[in-house]
Protein backbone atom coordinates (compact mmCIF):
# COMPACT_ATOMS: atom_id res chain seq x y z
CA UNK A 1 0.00 0.00 0.00
CA UNK A 2 1.66 3.50 -0.98
CA UNK A 3 1.55 6.34 1.60
CA UNK A 4 -1.37 7.97 -0.52
CA UNK A 5 -3.67 5.31 -0.58
CA UNK A 6 -2.83 4.97 3.45
CA UNK A 7 -3.23 8.27 3.75
CA UNK A 8 -6.74 8.23 2.41
CA UNK A 9 -8.20 5.05 4.55
CA UNK A 10 -6.47 7.01 7.63
CA UNK A 11 -8.82 9.61 6.75
CA UNK A 12 -11.82 7.44 6.19
CA UNK A 13 -11.08 5.79 9.16
CA UNK A 14 -11.05 9.45 11.21
CA UNK A 15 -14.36 10.76 9.56
CA UNK A 16 -16.04 7.98 10.46
CA UNK A 17 -14.74 8.04 14.34
CA UNK A 18 -14.95 11.98 14.51
CA UNK A 19 -18.95 11.14 14.42
CA UNK A 20 -18.47 9.26 17.43
CA UNK A 21 -17.65 11.39 20.03
CA UNK A 22 -15.12 9.46 22.74
CA UNK A 23 -12.01 9.72 24.04
CA UNK A 24 -11.49 6.36 22.67
CA UNK A 25 -12.20 6.88 19.21
CA UNK A 26 -9.45 10.51 19.24
CA UNK A 27 -6.87 7.83 20.75
CA UNK A 28 -7.48 5.51 17.87
CA UNK A 29 -7.70 8.51 15.60
CA UNK A 30 -4.28 9.96 17.15
CA UNK A 31 -2.41 6.73 16.91
CA UNK A 32 -3.08 6.23 13.23
CA UNK A 33 -1.46 9.47 12.26
CA UNK A 34 1.49 8.67 14.46
CA UNK A 35 1.80 5.57 12.65
CA UNK A 36 1.74 7.28 9.18
CA UNK A 37 4.18 10.34 10.12
CA UNK A 38 6.46 7.66 11.18
CA UNK A 39 6.16 5.80 8.00
CA UNK A 40 6.81 9.10 6.35
CA UNK A 41 10.05 9.70 8.56
CA UNK A 42 11.61 5.79 8.47
CA UNK A 43 11.08 6.12 4.60
CA UNK A 44 13.47 9.59 4.45
CA UNK A 45 15.28 7.78 7.23
CA UNK A 46 15.72 10.00 9.57
CA UNK A 47 13.13 8.13 12.32
CA UNK A 48 15.37 7.66 15.67
CA UNK A 49 12.22 6.21 17.72
CA UNK A 50 8.89 5.61 17.44
CA UNK A 51 6.31 6.58 19.47
CA UNK A 52 7.36 5.50 23.57
CA UNK A 53 6.85 5.95 26.83
CA UNK A 54 9.83 7.88 29.68
CA UNK A 55 11.33 5.26 31.83
CA UNK A 56 9.55 6.74 34.82
CA UNK A 57 6.42 6.59 32.96
CA UNK A 58 5.56 10.27 33.07
CA UNK A 59 5.91 11.27 29.62
CA UNK A 60 4.43 9.78 26.32
CA UNK A 61 6.91 10.93 23.39
CA UNK A 62 4.95 11.06 19.65
CA UNK A 63 8.59 9.92 18.06
CA UNK A 64 12.18 11.11 17.54
CA UNK A 65 14.04 12.42 14.18
CA UNK A 66 17.44 13.07 13.97
CA UNK A 67 18.30 15.87 11.40
CA UNK A 68 21.64 16.99 10.84
CA UNK A 69 22.60 15.55 13.90
CA UNK A 70 19.98 17.54 15.61
CA UNK A 71 17.63 15.36 17.66
CA UNK A 72 13.79 16.56 17.31
CA UNK A 73 10.91 15.29 19.40
CA UNK A 74 7.93 14.92 18.12
CA UNK A 75 4.49 15.69 18.89
CA UNK A 76 1.63 14.93 16.76
CA UNK A 77 -1.89 15.78 17.08
CA UNK A 78 -5.13 15.47 15.25
CA UNK A 79 -7.54 17.33 16.99
CA UNK A 80 -10.35 19.73 15.54
CA UNK A 81 -8.33 23.22 15.31
CA UNK A 82 -10.68 24.63 18.22
CA UNK A 83 -9.49 22.00 20.77
CA UNK A 84 -5.95 22.35 20.09
CA UNK A 85 -5.32 24.67 22.78
CA UNK A 86 -1.95 26.64 23.16
CA UNK A 87 -1.28 24.97 26.70
CA UNK A 88 -0.83 21.22 24.55
CA UNK A 89 2.06 23.18 22.75
CA UNK A 90 3.35 24.87 26.01
CA UNK A 91 3.11 20.69 27.35
CA UNK A 92 5.65 19.24 24.57
CA UNK A 93 7.88 22.44 25.11
CA UNK A 94 7.94 21.17 28.83
CA UNK A 95 9.08 17.80 27.48
CA UNK A 96 11.48 19.22 25.43
CA UNK A 97 13.02 21.39 28.39
CA UNK A 98 13.33 18.41 30.56
CA UNK A 99 15.93 16.44 27.51
CA UNK A 100 19.19 16.91 27.31
CA UNK A 101 20.43 20.08 26.20
CA UNK A 102 19.69 20.94 22.07
CA UNK A 103 16.81 19.17 22.12
CA UNK A 104 14.66 20.57 19.68
CA UNK A 105 10.75 20.06 19.40
CA UNK A 106 8.65 19.38 16.53
CA UNK A 107 4.90 19.95 16.30
CA UNK A 108 2.75 18.16 13.72
CA UNK A 109 -0.96 18.89 13.27
CA UNK A 110 -3.19 17.47 11.34
CA UNK A 111 -5.87 20.53 10.99
CA UNK A 112 -5.04 23.97 10.44
CA UNK A 113 -3.39 25.80 14.12
CA UNK A 114 -5.16 28.72 14.97
CA UNK A 115 -3.67 32.44 15.11
CA UNK A 116 -3.84 32.16 18.96
CA UNK A 117 -1.92 29.09 19.18
CA UNK A 118 0.67 30.73 16.67
CA UNK A 119 1.33 33.47 18.42
CA UNK A 120 1.67 31.87 21.80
Amino acid sequence: MNFKSEYMQIKEDYEAKKQVDSKTAARERGFAFEKLIHKILDKAEILLSSSYTTADTSQQIDGAVCIYSKIFLIEAKWERSETLAASKLFSFLGKINSKLDGTLGMFISYNELSDNFISS
